[in-house]
This record gives C-alpha cells, structure tokens and sequence, in this order.
C-alpha cells in the first residue's frame, strides 16, 4: 500500500449572491388561501436571500485490498429575501393599508435556512469488472429544511 496516494482531504467554499430586481407587475395575493389565478400585481423590488456552503471531506482509496471510502460534511444558510412594495393600487387589492399588503407579501418570501448534512460511502471491487457500493447522507442540525435520511446502493459491472 502507498500511503501517501491513499487518504485525500478536500475542502470547499461558495457562494451565490443576487442583485435587486425590480418588477413591475409582480403578482399579489390579497388572502392567505388563494391560490390560481392571482389577478391584482403591483410594483416591487426584489432582492433574493444569498447561499453561502462550506463542504470539508476526506477520500480513502483503496485503504483495504479493493475497498474505498469517503466522508464529506456540508454546511449550506439562506438569507431570507427582501420585497419592497415600491407602488400598488391598495383599493384594487381590497386593502387599506401597506403593512397588510406587506404581510400577504411574506407568503412568497423565502424564509432564511441553514443545514447541516453528513455524506459517507463505501465501495469494494470485488473484481476487475465488478464493484459493489453504499452510502448514506443524513441530516445533523438545521432550521426550516426537511430532515432527510437517504440510504443508498450501487453495483458496477463493466464487461
């Protein structure tokens, strides 16, 4: 075995940032339960919540005769997104005042979110032509994310 071409680590970063966007004729529910058809629009600026990740993972090829393994640990937060009425014809809206408008607007508001997730593997080579694999990604912490377990299988034949 060569130990020094066995084990690798790797980490990452990354980011996805959004200018505002200004529209003109953006949809408005004036009710929290309609859905469909959304008739009323007004003028807003919108700016959509940054994402920001973090990974730190290790590698281990063929640490065993024909066994490899991974583990990788992702660390991934939302910023929750802004919408500014910049104009609306509230008497249209069957509305009266701005901060009522503002509270249907927090129904298409992406809320902020944060995860934490742990992703292991491994695969053994049975033979030259015939591998056979696992892995496993759970959830460790987050807010406002599904809690998600996924187990998964894998068998390679090569011929």
């Amino acid at each position: 075995l060569d130990f020094k071409d066995m084990i690798t680590f790797n980490v990452g970063v990354g980011a996805t940032i959004f200018d505002k966007k200004a529209f003109s004729r953006f949809p408005i529910k004036n009710h929290p339960k309609q859905q469909g058809i959304i008739p009323w629009t007004a003028s807003v600026e919108r700016k959509l919540g940054d994402t920001l990740c973090a990974r730190a993972g290790m590698v281990a090829n063929n640490f065993i005769e024909g066994a490899s393994a991974f583990f990788e640990y992702t660390y991934v937060t939302h910023r929750e997104d802004k919408i500014t009425i910049i104009s609306a014809d509230l008497k249209k809206l069957h509305t009266t005042s701005r901060d009522a408008l503002n509270a249907f607007l927090d129904q298409v508001r992406e809320t902020a979110w944060s995860c934490q997730e742990l992703h292991c593997g491994m695969t053994y080579q049975v033979t030259q032509n015939f591998e056979l694999g696992a892995s496993f990604k759970t959830h460790i912490k987050g807010e406002n994310v599904p809690k998600v377990k996924t187990i998964m299988a894998s068998m390679r034949i090569a011929f």
